[in-house]
């Protein structure tokens, strides 16, 4: 198995070999690699069976690997391989020097990579979030980084390291690595009760001991995340480990031998598995896994955006999905909701069928009949597409999963708790008042031990209004002598679990780590679901989740209150019965009056328990954005009138003021806003290719660019340099499309263009060579150079129609900027001597 799954030819491969003996126990062995009669490497596999072989390979497309194996026994066997090797023209390789760390270790990390092009960038990725991103200089085709691990990189973590080619392409590697939590130090929590209220204080007590259970003076960090925030993230944290605790229970042999004890059958290896032992496996393991792409991108110089590619052909497929929905949805209601999965697909194949949506009313817009699959467990269907080419199990199939209207109090009530934490989003749902329903639904979330709302009656509700992803942060909390320390954390509003996690680190420099959760929950509570903004004057219909988890049935009064932000379309009050463990959602018609920030407040009433909870939206202006910038030079009192047309939007405008310590810096902060993708002929590619070469010179000298810029600028620079080497003339020099003749004093300024470049971006030294060449041979003999007639007479171009002088200097500039040391220089420095002497020569800024 290759490190990275394929081939990397130019730099030294690492090939993981894994020997077994026919019962599945490990071998080992003395294995010998071979290309042809040729011995490429040879390994002796440990314990576990497992070794690594190294070698450069070569080649174009793949090659064969011969390995053979033998025991001490003679015991041997042969196997071939071929092996693919990577079909890009310029590979690169990303090695760690372990596969398995502990937190506080350092992570090396090596970069090869072979032909020529920009910058390495390296992300490291933790449950689908990048955590770090760095950007490498490679010299002579390699780069290297050393990373530390903190307490919050313990897991599972995806290291990808990618470059843009001179192509313009992107190439890139991944590692997976395992790090362990720091348990030098026991670190544990005990929390003074099980569930809290909202806004109760939550007395938590750390302890900190060593392996022996003796208490440690230890300083502690400590943060309070909710967890619904990781519950947004790509992976489910913990998957991977889990997958390589299974590969490994997979692996483990397994035997059934009567007659004979299985201690005189089976014997451990002494001394048990060493690291070494450890590492080889884990690098194999690693090597194996499919590449998952999390966090991660492939670009090609000439794909189309596949976002924006998505985004149209999903709008397509929905806009046609409305009419299916009104049928299926007949279908639904006329059934009970406990049913099996064979139940319902029938149905739902009937639905589709011509007699229900017509001849072509099962098709998707590209004439390919939809197939739709329906889930019982979470009461959704699911409509899948074969996409625009009109072949399944492509990249461009589409599916699209539709909640059950009709069945939404069953699925409500088992996610109740996940719909607490925000997760109504994107849809509505509805609730049907239908006993035999309730009858069969699941039940709710179990009752907590702790926790209810408000008592009915007299003073009002407590009202939630505090909702942070981040609830308490420190980065230094002491313990004492018992290796104790208390903290006291006022919770917010949340109906939430917060996730505590902490690292403790002794004087002796020994660490630990631990995780542990808060649980904030009551009996009965109600949510509002707001959007992120809103437009002033829009009219929308506001969701209002109700809860109660009591043990018994309850009525509700609701009651909505706005600021002077937002108008009522309809009563502000509801009344609604809510059996024993039951959730149901009532909408609430508003209007927003202005531009800002407007509030709204629910208050529910309930016959036993009561609830309020308050929460902001920001509503944006309906009309266009005008800016209007004055600057100026601070100096003593300074005062400006801004006038605020009539016309403007009432709370729309804001007035903005910046301090500079001078110009300049006025102007690096805007530098990245000017790199562009280049465009259009030669000049006009180079209008927008120059600037970002000089803004990266810049940045980079300047020390204020970041790998994110850094990678953006690369891509533009290096899709430019393409576009300017598509206008070199047969023959030499350049021209505005490429086309003969070449005109002398444009190719300068793109010689001086490839040599300010060379400095932030490769550039073939062949270019600049044959460039200077072609210059110096149109050099007349008197060590002018005469301006080429014709081209596209625009601009700076017009100004030097029929200079000799001009031109000369121009070009003579070029070549001592591009490093050219050649004769042509004394004799076009001659040429200016002698203009320069003759009487009642004016001499011009150039020529200087």
């Amino acid at each position: 198995m290759p490190e990275s799954g394929v081939l990397i030819p130019g730099v030294e491969n690492r090939i993981y070999v894994l020997t077994l003996y026919p019962n599945n126990t490990p071998a080992m062995t003395t294995c010998t690699a071979r290309i042809g009669d040729e011995v490429v490497g040879t390994v002796e596999t440990d314990a576990a069976g497992v070794g690594v072989i190294r070698f450069m390979p070569v080649g174009h497309s793949s090659l064969v690997l011969d390995l053979h194996a033998a025991d001490a026994s003679g015991n041997a066997a042969d196997r071939t391989l071929d092996l693919a090797l990577s079909a890009a023209a310029e590979s690169l390789l990303l090695r760690t020097d372990r596969s398995l760390y502990a937190v506080g270790d350092e992570v090396k990390l090596d970069v090869f990579c072979g032909g020529l092009g920009g910058s390495v960038f390296v992300d490291v990725i933790k449950d689908g979030q990048t955590v770090a991103s760095r950007s490498l200089e490679p010299l002579n085709g390699f780069a290297a980084l050393v990373l530390p691990l903190t307490a919050d990189l313990s897991g599972s973590l995806c290291v990808s390291a990618y470059r843009i080619t001179l192509a313009g392409n992107t190439v890139r590697d991944r590692r997976i690595i395992y790090v362990d939590p720091a348990n030098d130090l026991r670190l544990t929590y005990a929390a003074d009760r099980e569930v809290y209220l909202p806004g109760d204080e939550a007395a938590i007590r750390l302890q900190v001991a060593d392996p022996a259970g003796q208490p440690v003076v230890a300083a502690i960090g400590l943060n309070f995340v909710d967890e619904a925030v990781f519950a947004l993230q790509e992976m489910q944290p913990g998957m991977e480990k889990i997958y390589f605790y299974l590969e490994e229970q997979l692996r483990r042999p397994r035997y059934e031998i009567h007659g004979f004890d299985p201690g005189t059958v089976l014997h451990e290896p002494p001394g048990g598995t060493d690291d070494a032992t450890r590492e080889q496996v884990l690098g194999m393991m690693f090597a194996a896994l499919p590449d998952a792409n999390v966090g991660t991108f492939e670009v090609t110089s000439d794909a189309a955006d596949p976002a924006a590619l998505s985004a149209v052909l999903r709008d397509a497929v929905w806009n046609d999905l409305d009419r299916l929905i009104d049928p299926m949805l007949a279908v639904f209601t006329t059934y009970d909701v406990d049913r099996s999965p064979a139940f319902f697909e029938p149905l739902i194949e009937e639905a589709v069928a011509n007699k229900t949506l017509g001849p072509d009313g099962a098709l998707d817009p590209w004439g390919t009949p939809y197939r739709v699959s329906y889930a019982a467990v979470s009461t959704e269907y699911t409509f899948h597409t074969a996409g625009p080419d009109q072949r399944w199990e492509t990249p461009d199939d589409l599916q699209f999963v539709v909640a059950t209207w009709a069945l939404g109090q069953s699925w409500m009530r088992k996610n109740a708790e996940w719909l607490a934490r925000g997760g109504v989003g994107g849809f509505e749902v509805f609730a049907m008042n239908n006993a035999d329903w309730l009858e069969d639904a699941v039940g709710g979330p179990p009752t907590p031990t702790a926790g209810g709302g408000s008592e009915s009656g007299g003073a009002e509700p407590y009202l939630r209004q505090y909702f942070p992803e981040t609830l308490y942060s420190n980065p230094l909390l002491i313990t004492g002598p018992d290796g104790s320390t208390t903290v006291n954390v006022k919770l917010a509003d949340s109906i939430t679990t917060w996730r505590m996690t902490g690292l403790a680190s002794s004087a002796d420099g020994r660490l630990g780590s631990a995780t542990g959760a808060v649980r904030v929950f009551q009996e009965f509570f109600v949510d509002l679901d707001l959007p992120a903004t809103l437009t002033r004057g829009d009219e929308v219909s506001v969701p209002v989740a109700v809860y109660n988890y009591l043990p018994e049935s309850q009525d509700v009064r609701l009651v909505l209150e706005g600021d002077d932000g937002v108008e009522l379309l309809e009563s502000a009050e509801r009344t609604l019965s809510l059996a024993a463990a039951e959730v149901n959602v009532v909408h609430f018609r508003v209007k927003t009056l202005r531009v800002g920030h407007c509030r709204l407040q629910v208050t529910a009433y309930g016959s036993t328990k009561s609830d309020a909870i308050a929460r902001t939206v920001e509503v944006v202006p309906d009309g266009a954005e005008m800016l209007v910038t004055q600057s100026g030079r601070l100096s003593g009192l300074i005062e400006h009138l801004i006038t605020i047309p009539e016309a403007a939007i009432d709370g729309a405008s804001k007035i903005l003021v910046k301090i500079h310590p001078g110009f300049f810096s006025q102007v690096v902060e805007g530098l990245d806003a000017m790199l562009r993708m280049p465009f259009g002929c030669f000049e006009q590619t180079s209008s927008v290719t120059y600037p970002n070469v000089l803004v990266v010179d810049y940045m980079k000298q300047t020390g204020v660019i970041t790998p994110e810029i850094l990678m953006k600028a690369e891509g533009f620079i290096s899709a430019g340099y393409q576009r300017l080497l598509s206008y070199e003339v047969d023959g030499g020099g350049f021209s505005w499309f490429g086309e003969a003749p070449a005109h002398n004093v444009l190719t300068t300024y793109g010689l001086m263009e490839f040599s300010d470049m060379s400095g932030v971006w490769y550039v073939d030294p062949a270019v600049i060579r044959r460039t200077q060449d072609w210059l110096v041979a149109g050099q007349e003999a008197d060590g002018s150079w005469i301006p080429t007639d014709g081209g596209i007479a625009e601009g700076a171009i017009n100004r030097y129609q029929n200079d000799v002088l001009r031109t000369t200097a121009y070009v003579l500039w070029g070549l001592v900027k591009s490093g050219y040391t050649g004769p042509a220089l004394n004799s076009g420095a001659a040429y200016l001597r002698n203009k320069l002497s003759e009487p009642g020569f004016e001499a011009e800024t150039y020529t200087l």
